[in-house]
């Protein structure tokens, strides 16, 4: 037995949580939401405000799934890629990482990430919108003829994302992503930097980059697997009293992993037992 204010205490190595895998990325021109690139302009929808050379703009938008983990926040910037789950100036960055990269930004999808000017003359606009079709719906990131920074060349391509609401399925099994190009420019990046295609998890311990420049008018879907949680440790327990009346059971865990100790407070409610005869 166990006295009042005592407790067991379980010490070792738990098998660690993992982030979702990014497992592919599928050709699948003519397969997206709308066959190909489709222009938000022709819904009548104005650029982002406020976009200039190397900025990140945050949007909270419904929610949508990536990795078979659900988001309602993501971050567009200006150099061809968004950060899922939206991010600060240390997630934007001119020169391209190649996937994977523990390094900020993660989580990111990136049509083609090179040093891209919007905000300079005849730049090009960036958008964001939902699109339905009356049975899905998708949250859309356009690049719309987005200039390179040192030179004129630009790159038109967009992000869906669908959403989880709607008739086509909800939760995880409504995940779908798919990068759809236009005229997308996409093996000439930025003349004094570089480019790249891809897709990277949250923690940058997994990523897919494109073998090579996709063409104009292709599709592309990434495919990412599901978290895996971290191992457990149970540790069973009956509970009596003497009294009846409220008490609370304190699990306390430190790591060498986490700052601080993290508790757990459960009430417990003790009533009496009553016999009858």
């Amino acid at each position: 037995m166990i006295g009042s204010g005592d407790g067991v205490q379980w010490s070792g190595s738990l098998s660690p949580a993992l982030a979702p895998p990014v497992n592919s990325i599928d050709n699948i021109t003519g397969g997206g939401p709308a066959g190909g690139y489709l222009p938000l302009s022709a819904f009548g929808i104005g650029p982002i405000a406020g976009v200039g050379d190397d900025t990140i703009t945050n949007f909270n938008v419904p929610t949508f799934y990536y990795g078979g983990e659900p988001y309602s926040r993501i971050g567009v910037v200006s150099n061809g890629y968004v950060v899922i789950g939206g991010g600060t100036s240390s997630d934007v960055n001119f020169f391209p990482q190649t996937f994977p990269n523990p390094a900020r930004p993660n989580n990111v999808v990136a049509p083609f990430w090179t040093d891209l000017n919007p905000a300079a003359t005849g730049g090009g606009a960036i958008r964001i919108a939902t699109l339905t079709d009356g049975s899905s719906t998708w949250l859309v990131v356009d690049f719309d003829t987005v200039k390179n920074f040192s030179n004129s060349t630009t790159h038109t391509g967009e992000l869906w994302f669908r959403l989880a609401s709607g008739a086509a399925g909800t939760g995880a099994s409504s995940e779908e992503i798919t990068i759809s190009y236009g005229v997308a420019n996409a093996a000439a990046g930025d003349p004094d930097g570089a480019i790249n295609w891809g897709a990277e998890n949250r923690d940058g311990s997994s990523g897919k980059n494109l073998g090579s420049a996709p063409a104009d008018n292709t599709e592309y879907r990434p495919v990412l697997g599901a978290p895996i949680a971290g191992g457990q440790a149970v540790i069973n327990y009956d509970i009596t009293s003497r009294r009846p009346g409220s008490y609370t059971s304190v699990a306390s865990l430190t790591s060498d992993q986490t700052p601080g100790t993290t508790q757990v407070v459960t009430p417990i409610t003790v009533t009496p037992n009553e016999v009858t005869g």
